[in-house]
């Protein structure tokens, strides 16, 4: 019987010679460096380096084309960003693939400290400042009230089989959530494009960080983006692409005022800055546990969900119970 591939991982050198024939390159060398939803991969010839993302089939021509546009309006405005070179479309078992050749980025990860975090803040700002004036064309996904809370509790609470109590303390969280979701202004400037993980996917060249990985064109509230720091600060993400090298209030508090030496942040946007560390907590959960059937399980058993649901426990402790969160 034959089986329908959903996503498959193509073979190394025809992928290298699909490349080298659509976008006139001369490389004789390619090597994965991630797989998470799309193919990454480094190639080399010539003296020279190039970035191949092939991203799954699900992945519409059209939004591909948005992140092009959006990539250059960017760079058109200040923003660094990961110059695109050209995309085009590969066969594959499961249907046609966007592939998408970027300039290499050379540099560094990011190393937090004090002045390191004050020019990221800036440059986030730049982005969601100049992101304003970009028309997506509708193929934008929407990180609303829902799509951050209530799809990721429900994913949540098919994947665990919650105990009664976590299930809930989650429940319970997510309704003041959301309830405070649905309060916040949904226009710019606080609301609108963001990138939703620039502390990952940013390298350091000289004075300069340079974004990438924008072709989930995610937009939401500016929050989501600045709640990164303190989500990441606070759970301390284990990764290989970030080193922290000062206290956490010194990055957290140069971060913020980077920001806002470019973008002054509104009242309403101080007001729940607190509580969307919950929420990036939530959708990232929720996130994981709904790709789980694509990309395996086995890292989400033990104490990946107890020490985060722990976490937020202690976090609701500190700001004053859950009495307080609803009379927030």
């Amino acid at each position: 019987m034959k089986i329908r591939a959903e996503e498959s991982l193509l073979d190394r050198r025809q992928l290298l010679a699909a490349a080298c024939r659509e976008f006139g390159i001369d490389a004789s060398e390619i090597h994965l460096i991630q797989r998470s939803g799309k193919e990454t991969y480094r190639l080399r010839g010539g003296g020279r380096r190039w970035l191949l993302r092939v991203y799954c089939a699900a992945h519409p021509r059209k939004q591909a084309a948005a992140e092009a546009r959006l990539l250059h309006h960017l760079q058109k405005n200040g923003v660094d960003v990961a110059p695109l070179i050209a995309a085009s479309g590969v066969g594959a078992p499961e249907g046609k693939r966007v592939m998408a050749l970027f300039e290499f980025v050379g540099g560094k990860d990011l190393q937090l400290d004090g002045k390191t975090s004050r020019r990221h803040g800036s440059i986030v700002a730049r982005l969601h400042r100049a992101a304003d004036s970009f028309d997506t064309g509708g193929v934008e996904t929407e990180l609303d009230e829902a799509a951050l809370v209530d799809i990721p509790i429900a994913a949540l609470s098919a994947f665990m089989k919650m105990k009664s109590a976590d299930g809930r303390f989650i429940r319970e969280l997510g309704a003041i959530l959301t309830a405070q979701l649905r309060r916040l202004p949904n226009v710019a400037p606080l609301y609108g494009i963001v990138h939703g993980d620039h502390l990952h996917n940013a390298r350091s060249v000289g004075q300069r960080h340079v974004l990438f990985d924008f072709d989930a064109l995610w937009k939401s509230w500016r929050v989501f983006d600045i709640s990164l720091v303190q989500w990441t600060l606070a759970l301390k993400v284990p990764t290989w692409f970030l080193t922290y090298r000062a206290d956490d209030d010194v990055i957290w508090n140069a971060f913020l005022n980077g920001y806002q030496d470019e973008r002054p942040l509104e009242p309403e946007e101080w007001n729940v800055l607190p509580l969307f560390v919950f929420v990036r907590m939530i959708w990232d959960m929720g996130m994981h546990a709904a790709r789980s059937e694509k990309f395996g399980s086995w890292w989400l058993r033990g104490p990946y969900f107890d020490e985060r649901i722990g976490a937020m426990r202690q976090w609701v402790s500190a700001l004053g119970g859950m009495s307080r969160l609803r009379r927030w």
